[in-house]
């Protein structure tokens, strides 16, 4: 995602943080946009914009932290499935199908 940096997208950034800030607070539209000098549906628009903004980054910070995990979980499996399969070792079994389960589990699929 290429970085907004001109003046104006600072601006914007910093407007929406502060709209964002006094809704925090308890405020109403109408004084957010009094404060801001804006309409209290621009004021609105700013918080939703904020709000989504927040969202984004955390779905995508979820995303991040799966992918992780699944690695880990990898990473795990590789390890432990020659002991798991060569039949020899009953207890690698029970760790590849908790592997397996939590891999599952991370993925939606159950």
């Amino acid at each position: 995602m290429k970085q907004k940096t001109s003046q104006k997208a600072i601006t914007a950034a910093k407007r929406r943080d502060a709209a964002l800030a006094l809704r925090c607070e308890g405020r109403s539209y109408q004084v957010i946009g009094d404060r801001l000098k804006v309409t209290r549906q621009h004021a609105h628009r700013l918080v939703s914009e904020a709000l989504d903004q927040i969202a984004e980054e955390t779905t995508t910070n979820a995303e991040r932290l799966r992918h992780l995990e699944l690695d880990r979980l990898d990473g795990l499996h590789r390890t432990i499935w020659p002991l798991a399969t060569s039949g020899q070792d009953l207890k690698a079994v029970d760790v590849v199908l908790r592997i397996m389960d939590r891999r599952a589990k991370l993925l939606g699929l159950d």
